[in-house]
Order: C-alpha cells, then sequence, then structure tokens
C-alpha cells in the first residue's frame, strides 16, 4: 500500500506521509520540511549479514539546525545485507543532517546504545544536488540516542501565541511572526490558523486571538 501526497509552495503540511513495502517503512515528518526542500537523499546499506540478519533496521534523518527528525526508514528485518532507501525532495540546499541509524542487535524491538545495539552516524553537509551515501557496516558504533519506537515525537497541533517568550500576547507577538518569516524559519507555529500555509490570514488570526484573549495554551 502507497499514501503519497504532493505540496508545494510556502510552509509545510502537518503530520506525516508514510510509505509502505512489503517488510519497511518509510515516515516523512511533513511539519518539519522547510520549503526549500528540493533534492533526494538514497542511502545503501552494505554487508550487514549474516551479523544482523532477520533484526529490526531503522534509519533517521535529523536536521542539525533544528533537532527535528525529518523522516525515517524501518525494516522489520534484514534479509540481504545489501539494500537501500530513498527519500524523495527531502533535503534543502545549505542544511546539515545526520544520517542515524541502528540494528537491534539484542533483538528487543528497542534502541539501545552500543555494544547492545549496533549505531551508527554520518553527518551531511554543504547538501546541492540530489545525494547518495554509502554505509558500510562496521564496528565503528556511536550512540546515537534514538528514541524507542512508538515514541517519536508528533508536530504540535496547536501553538501557542506568545511567540517571543515574553509571558504575555501584544503586539510584540505579531513583530516576532513577521521576522520568523521573513528570515525563514523552519517552525510549524507560523502557520497560526492551521491551513498548511504562511500568509496574511496567520497574522489577521493571530492579531484577532490576541484582541480577543482567546490564545491558545502549549
Amino acid at each position: 500500500m502507497i499514501v503519497s501526497g504532493t505540496f508545494s509552495g510556502e510552509g509545510s503540511l502537518r503530520g506525516k506521509i508514510q510509505r509502505m513495502t512489503t517488510a519497511a517503512v518509510i515516515s516523512v515528518a511533513l511539519a518539519w520540511l522547510p520549503a526549500s526542500a528540493q533534492y533526494d537523499l538514497t542511502v545503501n546499506m552494505t554487508s550487514f549479514t549474516p551479523t544482523h540478519e532477520n533484526q529490526l533496521f531503522k534509519l533517521r534523518l535529523v536536521n542539525t539546525s533544528t533537532g527535528q527528525q525529518v523522516a525515517e526508514y524501518e525494516l522489520a528485518g534484514i534479509v540481504d545485507g545489501d539494500f537501500s532507501t530513498t527519500f524523495s525532495n527531502i533535503l534543502a540546499s545549505g542544511v546539515t543532517y545526520n544520517i542515524d541509524a541502528f540494528a537491534d542487535f539484542n533483538d528487543n524491538k528497542l534502541y539501545d546504545p552500543p555494544p547492545a545495539d549496533h549505531a551508527w552516524r554520518i553527518i551531511l553537509a554543504g547538501v546541492t544536488s540530489d545525494t547518495t551515501v554509502t554505509l558500510v557496516h562496521n564496528a565503528n558504533w556511536v550512540d546515537i540516542q534514538y528514541p524507542n519506537p512508538g515514541q517519536q515525537p508528533e508536530p504540535a497541533d496547536t501553538c501557542d501565541c506568545d511567540l517571543n517568550g515574553d509571558g504575555g500576547a501584544d503586539i510584540g507577538d505579531v513583530v516576532e511572526w513577521v521576522a520568523r518569516v521573513r528570515d525563514g524559519a523552519d517552525d510549524p507555529c507560523l502557520d497560526y490558523n492551521g491551513d498548511d500555509r504562511l500568509g496574511i490570514a496567520d497574522l489577521i488570526r493571530l492579531l484577532l486571538d490576541i484582541r480577543a484573549g482567546g490564545c491558545l495554551e502549549e
């Protein structure tokens, strides 16, 4: 089964797109994708059997400037030692990413720091085009501090209108909204009215909520 969608223009969509095959799931957290994301990422894994045969494998892509996970690949059990995954339109020019991966060596279906599980990190910087990287199985493990399956944070559905964090709701938050949008900040709360785009409608909704005292609580 394939669940897919298209997105373009300013801002980004809330929620996730998941693409599923018989053995693997690819998840993309659209709310954390900058509008400039345009390049594909392909990751090739090699020589993962027999060490990790039939073990859970997970790989995630993290935007290092925001700390947000923007995509994840999950393989329920490694069968072929050489396999790959591609994330389409996921990379933005000039952004640095961590590609984190682990194999569930102790087979408890959770991430545990090495040596209990085997984990790796590839730092991807200076993206200017579609990119392909290769992860060759090795013993140079790192603790990637991967959340346990099922505990990934979801994008917030509601956002407080105290955007500048001063404890109040006033014209300063309007100025903060304008400044963040102008600077291209990757913040789903800037889409204040939740219509999956950034524009004057968000600013009007913010102003009305401030005036009416109807700001959302975090």
